[in-house]
C-alpha cells in the first residue's frame, strides 16, 4: 500500500503513479517517445528507442572489435 504522504502528493497534483506492464511501457512513458516493435525481420523502426539503443550498442562493440584487432595486430608486430 502507499504511504499516505504519497497519495496526499498525487491528490494535490505533485506526483503520479503508473502501473506499467514492460520496459517499453515505463520507457515510453518516461520519455514520451515509441519504444519500438520488432518487426518480422527482428527490426525495430528508426524513430524508435530500441533501434536507437541497438545502434549504440552495436558502435560501442564495434568499437570493442576494432580495439581487440588492433591490439591483435600490436602483438603479432611485437613477436616479428
Amino acid at each position: 500500500m502507499l504511504k499516505q504522504e504519497v497519495i496526499d502528493a498525487v491528490a494535490q497534483g505533485l506526483f503520479a503513479v503508473y502501473a506499467v506492464v514492460s520496459v517499453d511501457e515505463t520507457l515510453e512513458l518516461l520519455t514520451g517517445q515509441p519504444a519500438g516493435k520488432v518487426d518480422t525481420e527482428g527490426l525495430y523502426p528508426e524513430n524508435s528507442i530500441n533501434f536507437r539503443a541497438i545502434s549504440r550498442l552495436k558502435e560501442i562493440s564495434d568499437m570493442a572489435s576494432d580495439d581487440d584487432k588492433e591490439e591483435g595486430f600490436r602483438r603479432h608486430v611485437e613477436r616479428l
